[in-house]
């Protein structure tokens, strides 16, 4: 039952601010864990580290703050950008990363550089690469155990983890993930039973664009949207590298670690010490375990 096992009547101020901070922390680390399973998604399926996710991310962001700035209504503005990002991941697949299949990984890697590069400059010559905010889907606030929480925190919480659930969930149970999983586990037999392997790889990439299209909505519903924003991605992709890019469980235990370690950080520290500490806890662990927390070891030849 909700509530159950917290004192009667109102809640003491500590414990309202409690609840508010986890929130909070919960709504930052569930974009985080939106986008870095977007980064898993391409990475099991095509073998490629998408550099670019945060870039995606913010151009969406600045899409859909655009088409309300012109007047358009919440009902139309999400859908278009949703339809966007899927043909701007085809247009990905397509014209780059297909062309590239069987190059070794770094060319891959290098490839996504370059097309957040591109990504970035169309930022700033399309909207002009100022700071600008959106307006609030939900206004107001909710009571949640006795305090009161902003409803727009509430809202990026709650959907940013559902949608990483319906992203799992379709690997996990649908004839879509069976067949990305059967990719991931062995692509020459997965093409010779039928897997249409292009089209496989082009879901995958389409997956998380959406993912990142979702994640910079909900950034911008809490926070400025700048191309300095971008760095969701390096956060996004830190969680990824933290739990391992092969793992969805990872993502989120990873999206939850960055979250936790840089809350840590600004509420102990100096704001400037935050980017440290989820770069520090990598670090650590890639030391420990070079393939995440839950990430499968590859072999790997050295010179």
């Amino acid at each position: 039952m909700l509530g159950a096992g917290l004192p009667a009547g109102p809640v003491r101020p500590a414990q309202g601010a409690s609840i508010q901070q986890l929130t909070t922390v919960l709504g930052v680390a569930g974009i985080y864990a939106l986008l870095a399973t977007g980064i898993v998604l391409v990475y099991r399926t095509s073998r490629v580290v998408n550099l670019a996710q945060g870039h995606l991310a913010i151009l969406c962001a600045f899409f859909v703050a655009a088409l309300l700035a012109a007047g358009y209504h919440w009902a139309a503005a999400l859908p278009a950008t949703i339809a966007v990002g899927c043909v701007l991941a085809a247009v990905i697949y397509f014209a780059v990363m297909r062309r590239i299949v069987g190059e070794p990984p770094f060319v891959g890697l290098m490839a996504t550089v370059g097309i957040a590069i591109l990504l970035r400059g169309v930022m700033v010559v399309a909207f002009g690469g100022v700071t600008i905010t959106t307006q609030p889907l939900l206004s107001g606030s909710v009571s949640l155990f006795g305090a009161d929480l902003s409803a727009t925190h509430v809202l990026v919480a709650v959907a940013a983890w559902l949608l990483v659930g319906v992203i799992v969930a379709i690997n996990h149970f649908t004839s879509i993930g069976l067949f990305m999983r059967a990719t991931t586990d062995n692509v020459i037999l997965a093409a010779q039973r039928g897997v249409n392997i292009d089209r496989i790889v082009c879901l995958a990439w389409v997956i998380a664009v959406c993912a990142a299209a979702a994640g910079g909505f909900l950034h911008s519903q809490r926070a400025l949207v700048s191309t300095a924003a971008i760095l969701i991605g390096v956060s996004a992709l830190i969680a990824a590298l933290i739990g391992g890019m092969d793992s969805f469980r990872g993502a989120v235990i990873g999206a939850l670690a960055v979250a936790v370690s840089e809350y840590f950080v600004l509420l102990h520290f100096e704001a400037r010490y935050a980017d440290l500490a989820p770069v520090a806890l990598m670090l650590v662990i890639l030391t420990i375990r070079p393939w995440g927390l839950f990430g499968t070891p590859e072999e790997v030849e050295r010179v």
